[in-house]
Order: C-alpha cells, then structure tokens, then sequence
C-alpha cells in the first residue's frame, strides 16, 4: 500500500509489532522494520519508475490475439487504480440476484443477470454453430476412443446429478430466447480427481455474431483479494485447506432462463442428436463466478448466527472454491471445520480435497476426499493450493521453474511467453526472478513485434539459455 510514512506508522500499529530500524531515501519511499519484514511507504515518483507499464508492446496491428496476451502479460505489473465510481453493470447485478435468489430443498435458485430482458433478446442461430462444432468434436473421438470414453462418463454424471437435461428440440421456438453452447474438453494431468474438463464455451457467437456472454452482466467480485486470503492463511499455526465440490453446478439457474443454456451430444454418430438442456450454472459463462460465489455469500449470511466462525472463513478465507483456513488452536479448529461442514450442507455444497498439519481433522475424512491419501502428513509433503505449492509441516511455499517438455526448445518469442506466462507467484515472493525474465521478453518483442514463431538471434538465445538453465 503506497501512503505516507505517518500514515503506514499509525494503519500498521494496531497489526504489526514495529522493530526499530526505518531506512529512508532521498525523496523516496521509507522502509520501516516490523516483526514480518520491512513495509514500504512514501510517494512514487511520476516519472522514471520501473512500474510505468510500456504500452507499446500490445500495438500490434496485424491483429493477433497474442496482442491481448501481451497486455495482460504487463498488467500484473500495473499498480492497483483507485476505483472512483460505483461500477453500474455491477449494481445491476447484484440487484438482479437478490430479486431472484431463493433457496428450496437447501438448494440455490438463481437468475442469470442479462442485460436485457429475456424478450428482447436477439441472440440468432446458434444452433447450426454448435452443431458444426459438435460434428468436429466427434471427428476427435473418432482418432481418441479414451477422450470420447470420459467425455460420454462426463455427460453421463451431469445428467444423472440432475444437473442436465434431454429435452424436446421441437418444443423450442429457435427465433426465439434459446442459445446453444458449444463445448470442449480441456487437459489437465495435476488434478487429481479428473484430467480431462468438459468446457463450455459462452462466447460462441450465433450467426449474427452475438454470444451469450455479451448480453450478459459481468457480477462484482464478492470474496477478498487472492493476496490477502493467502497472507491470512499464513498467520496460522493449525490449518487446513479443502474444495467445495462442483460449487457452481450446486446452484441452479430459474426455470424461465434455462433454455438459454443448451449443448448437443449423441453417445454415437449413428444415433439421432439430443438436446441437453443445462439446470445449473454453467462454468464458462460470463456471470458464472459472481452467482457461485454470491450464493455462497448468501449463504454464510443467512446463517452467520448459528455458524459464526464458518461465516468469517467463507467472507475472509475462500477463493472461489478453495477454502485456505485455519485456527490458533486445537480446540477452535475442529469446531471450525464442523461448522463450515454444516453450513455448506444448508446450501447442498460438500467438500473434498482436504488437507491439514492437525492429523486428528482428517480422521473421519474418506481417503477418496483427501489430497494425501495418509491422515499423517509427511515431512516433506506438499499440496497444490491456489496455484502454489505448499509444504504442510513445515509451513513453506515452494516454487519451482515451469515443466516443459524435454524435446521443446525455448527459441521463439511464442515459446519463451508461454513459458513465461505459467510463473505464478501471487504474493511476489519470487518476483526478483520473474521480473529478468519479463524485461527480457520487453526486449524481444521491441526487437520482434510481428514475428511470433521465427527462431529468435543467437545472442538473446544464449542469454535466455543461461537464465532458464
């Protein structure tokens, strides 16, 4: 938080045991000691600071998406912009869900927030769209019978769950409010419950170019920032960590907006298509994340009386739904998993994937719904948590460079972004190494803006060979 030194001494006072020892510089920012480390305070120059954000590297104009890439790529290095109005799509929003939320059979129901009402929308063919894709898709499971034998498991469960439909096409007025979803599978070989993810895909457009994701509100964010979840988590001695499972799939969207959620399957190309009409909310949706989380909101708010210390860890150490909490003691910290165990069942959410350095939290755990299948955690056990890894005993982050494959040769500037691009460290810890690695990328696309793929000059190769090594 850059502010003035007074100010820094009189916000930290209160959480921060200070340490004497204050470094100042000339017309700069002062560092103060406490008992985490220094904090820094003062002004930032207007000019000359390594955090201007050199916004000639997105001009590129032959219009490559990578040019979005590399925006993004800079604004991690950007400092936080005081927001100075009311955002009023995020009003709105939020205005739309308490209008529509309800909760029957301790279940969520819920409106998507558009940004017309459902009568006025002109959403086109999708249908003929998502039925090209889906022949495409079949034409993979075709060359991968393993892909099409998880894909159809996936399928299966969503409509066993109740989570999906089969409905009557015909019964559908395709002028009308209804929208098909195209959908893929992504791969992921480090989850440990399932490497592949069937994705759908809200901003297919129709064939007037409109997708359901723009004639929808993008919700606020309702949970705290990543940074601040993570730096709570470590003032803990007593932790444990855990997934809400299928949490968006656990809310389900109102009746009168479902048809706007369709996709297309067949368990052969020999059998007719279904129409797979979607009940809940859908991953890949614009709005999606603020309606599961809100409801998870809505949920510790509705019953913070009853379930105090559930409530604080659902407003103050959840991301999305990744529960990273903890206790001072024993004692408070079986009582918070009880209740965070009790509340969710009032919302139909369940937990999996827990983790803690208290072995007796784990004992009446399933091995199935743990991260390490033993209750007693190895000395140098670690678990992936929020992207990071952690070392349970001994309460240590630890990174480690990107996996590349061994036949893949760092040399272009596409190779080398996308390398770049899965360094991540939330908390800064190790920004002194990323940031060489970021100037280093600055200077090769000042030197190689359109030229993506070429294999870049000898000299910057070898100075990339010598940092990645």
């Amino acid at each position: 938080m850059w502010t003035t030194p007074g100010q820094i001494m009189m916000s930290v006072s209160s959480h921060y045991h200070l340490i004497l020892g204050c470094i100042k510089t000339e017309n700069g920012p002062v560092f103060q000691n406490t008992m985490l480390g220094y904090i820094v305070g003062g002004s930032i120059p207007e000019k000359g600071t390594t955090c201007n954000i050199v916004t000639n590297l997105v001009n590129i104009s032959d219009g490559e998406k990578l040019e979005n890439v590399m925006e993004q790529f800079w604004l991690s290095e950007k400092l936080p912009e005081v927001e100075k109005s009311t955002n009023d799509e995020f009003v709105q929003a939020e205005k739309i869900f308490q209008d529509s939320v309800s909760v029957k059979d301790n279940r969520f129901y819920v409106d998507m927030p558009l940004a017309f009402p459902m009568e006025e929308l002109e959403l086109g063919d999708s249908f003929s769209v998502a039925y090209n894709r889906f022949i495409m898709l079949e034409k993979r499971f075709k060359n991968d019978p393993l892909l099409f034998e998880q894909y159809k498991k996936f399928v299966d469960l969503y409509l066993e769950l109740g989570h999906a439909k089969i409905v009557d096409i015909e019964g559908y007025d395709l002028n009308g409010p209804v929208f098909f979803l195209g959908h893929h599978c992504v791969f992921n070989p480090s989850s440990r419950t399932s490497h592949h993810r069937v994705v759908f895909d809200g901003s297919m457009r129709s064939r007037n170019g409109t997708s359901l994701n723009q004639v929808m509100l993008n919700g606020p964010v309702v949970q705290s920032e990543l940074f601040d979840i993570l730096i709570l988590f470590r003032t803990y001695p007593l932790i444990f960590t855990c997934d809400i499972q299928k949490m968006f799939r656990n809310v389900f969207i109102n009746e009168h907006q479902r048809g706007l959620q369709n996709i297309l399957w067949r368990d052969s190309p020999k059998n007719p298509i279904n129409c797979l009409q979607l009940q809940t909310v859908t991953y890949g949706l614009k709005s999606s994340t603020f309606l599961a989380t809100r409801a998870l909101k809505e949920l510790a708010n509705m019953h913070k009386d009853q379930f105090p210390l559930a409530a604080q860890a659902i407003y103050k150490n959840t991301f999305v739904d990744d529960v990273l909490t903890g206790a001072d003691d024993v004692e408070t910290l079986q009582e918070l998993k009880r209740q965070i165990v009790e509340l969710l069942k009032l919302g139909s959410f369940s937990l999996h994937k827990w983790c803690s350095n208290h072995a007796p939290v784990l004992s009446d755990i399933p091995v199935e719904h743990r991260q390490i299948d033993s209750v007693e955690i190895g000395k140098n056990d670690t678990v992936k948590t929020l992207g990071l890894t952690l070392e349970i005993n001994s309460d240590k982050l630890s990174f480690s460079c990107p996996a590349i494959d061994e036949a893949t040769i760092l040399n272009t500037k596409r190779k080398i972004l996308s390398f770049i691009g899965k360094m991540f460290d939330p908390l800064g810890i190790i920004g002194p190494v990323i940031v060489v690695a970021k100037l280093f990328m600055q200077e090769l696309h000042s030197s190689m803006r359109k030229d993506w793929d070429s294999t870049i000059p000898n000299e910057q190769f070898l100075y990339w060979s010598k940092f990645f090594k």
